[in-house]
């Protein structure tokens, strides 16, 4: 309502809002609650929380934790909302992907060598393998 005050009147804009003046006057005069000054004093250690590199990951499970550990009274819903409510999200760790092969490998492949061996005469005269020792 601060921001339309400047081309509308305060009795015009409590009937547009179905407020009543008197109801809108005391609202505005009321002290903040003690629960939403503690909302935003746990939202500011929720991003305190966030912002270090290795809890940036974590979702209100850990985040409930990391709180409770740091003297905090709070349950995991109201995390969640808090975090909801101020879009502040897990950001999903990249998965671990072993490199389980050498990466010129399919550039330089190992060469056949039972081609200079030359035709078998007989059974088990050739015996192969698929290891190979690269250097």
């Amino acid at each position: 309502m601060n921001n339309l005050r400047a081309n509308y009147s305060l009795g015009e804009l409590c009937a547009a809002l179905e407020v009543s003046r008197s109801g809108y006057l005391a609202w505005k005069k009321r002290p903040t609650s003690v629960r939403h000054l503690s909302n935003a004093q746990l939202l500011n250690e929720l991003q305190i929380i966030q912002a270090h590199r290795h809890t940036r990951c974590y979702g209100s499970p850990r985040m409930t934790w990391e709180l409770r550990a740091n003297g905090w009274s709070c349950s995991e819903n109201r995390v969640a909302r808090l975090m909801r409510k101020n879009g502040l999200r897990a950001r999903p760790r990249r998965p671990f992907r072993p490199k389980t092969t050498a990466p010129g490998h399919a550039a330089a492949p190992s060469p056949n060598l039972l081609t200079e061996a030359g035709a078998a005469q007989a059974p088990a005269q050739h015996l192969v393998s698929d290891i190979h020792n690269h250097h």
